[in-house]
């Protein structure tokens, strides 16, 4: 027989019992929120109390969701523009990331030179002081040539920065300083007024940075100052680019330099025909007795006349520049063309070579170990050695390009201000911003 329950006993069990019913009602069992009358049901036995307060949480935590996705959408983009954007690379060299940033502002840069030039040069061509016919044709072709360059500024730059990374690690390798002096003639020469256009001047100089003949009144540190001000450029990117600029130059005048002012040279004379069967057929000639000159000035007569050959003809004409090149040097001909002129002796007649103009033979009329070099032929081996320079340096590295459309609109909204506009005489072609 059990014994009764004491009072105190029956009233744990009751207070107990009173509990599980509350955690049952305050935690109910869960349901499928796909079972949509359940979850009804069970939210209208609730208390009206705690269902307002479990209402108001609901719509806070959707507010804030909302306001997170517009936040997300609307900082994303800019997110993009001002900082993503910035850093995404246009070139990498040897692992080195050229930003967008830095191209954005260098690119602008080099279109404010070159803005300024042709505008300085529209205006040699107004001041009336050019007035002869080669004057005026030097001036435009500078401008033809500014006008090039401007147009190929997007990827230019880029040039520009792959050449001051490559500089840098060479320089550093080689241990090639440059002097303040060094750097100031290259500020100096961003500053100065482009010198006007000579005829027959070719712009071969490369001892010396261009610069105006007029001494600025201003000291070169407030002029750099008020430059990089009106155009809003960081000052270590300007410096960046003068250190390597006068870098450059030390390499390019060592190019230069390497070029021997005496040579051997071979005196070539040409004819130049269209085909080959052509050109076989005139060497044909030549061997079988008929004279050089003349087969030289048949060469020359336009297709349907008759030939120059005839009472009269000179049996040896004034040399012209198709017909007779004069003493040349190795590094001017095409390299199969001075294969052969430099292998023949004199007195020598080459076999048809194929070249861009045509098929050539050549006549070695005179050889000689050593003969100072032209102007005009050291001017073209100056310039073939600073190619070659370039070609060594690009070369020398890993270079990957990453430009894109996108990144040149990008450098078109961020880049440097008051570059500057073309002259109004001068047609733009939607080229300046």
């Amino acid at each position: 027989m059990s014994r009764p329950r004491s009072r105190s006993r029956r009233k744990r069990e009751a207070r107990q019992a009173a509990r599980a019913a509350r955690r049952r009602l305050a935690t109910p069992e869960p349901v499928a929120w796909l079972d949509i009358p359940v979850v009804l049901r069970d939210w209208r036995e609730q208390p009206a109390a705690r269902r307002q307060s479990a209402l108001a949480r609901l719509l806070g935590i959707i507010a804030a969701i909302v306001a997170a996705g517009v936040g997300i959408l609307l900082l994303v983009p800019l997110l993009n523009e001002l900082f993503f954007m910035a850093r995404s690379p246009v070139a990498t060299v040897d692992g080195v990331v050229i930003e967008t940033g830095r191209y954005a502002q260098a690119r602008d840069f080099r279109r404010y030179e070159v803005i300024r030039e042709i505008n300085q040069l529209a205006e040699y061509r107004r001041d009336g002081t050019s007035t002869t016919a080669a004057e005026l044709q030097a001036i435009d072709g500078q401008i033809n040539e500014k006008r090039l360059s401007l147009a190929s500024a997007d990827f230019q730059a880029v040039e520009d920065l792959v050449n001051v990374t490559l500089l840098g690690k060479k320089a550093l390798r080689e241990g090639v300083v440059v002097t303040i002096d060094d750097i100031r003639a290259e500020q100096e020469a961003v500053l100065a007024p482009l010198p006007r256009p000579m005829p027959g001047g070719n712009g071969s100089d490369i001892s010396q940075p261009a610069a105006g003949s007029e001494s600025p009144a201003e000291p070169l540190e407030q002029r750099v100052a008020a430059l990089l001000d009106d155009l809003d450029m960081p000052r270590d990117l300007f410096d960046d680019l003068m250190t390597m600029r006068a870098i450059e130059r030390v390499y390019l005048n060592r190019a230069a330099d390497s070029v021997a002012t005496v040579q051997p040279h071979v005196h070539l004379k040409r004819i130049v025909l269209n085909d080959e069967e052509e050109a076989a057929t005139y060497l044909k000639r030549y061997n079988a007795g008929e004279s050089w000159s003349a087969l030289t000035l048949e060469s020359l007569e336009p297709e349907g006349e008759e030939s120059a050959q005839s009472e009269g003809v000179e049996e040896n004409p004034a040399p012209s520049y198709e017909a007779d090149l004069g003493f040349v040097p190795r590094g001017i001909l095409e390299p199969s063309l001075e294969a052969a002129a430099f292998s023949l002796d004199v007195g020598s007649v080459s076999e048809p070579v194929p070249t861009a103009e045509g098929f050539v033979i050549l006549l070695v009329a005179g050889k000689v170990n050593l003969r100072a070099v032209s102007d005009e032929h050291l001017d073209q081996l100056r310039r073939s050695a600073v190619l070659d320079f370039r070609q060594e340096l690009r070369e020398s590295g890993n270079i990957e390009y990453q430009l894109d459309s996108d990144k040149v609109e990008w450098a078109s909204r961020h880049g440097l201000r008051n570059i500057g506009e073309l002259d109004a005489d001068i047609p733009a072609g939607g080229m300046a911003r």
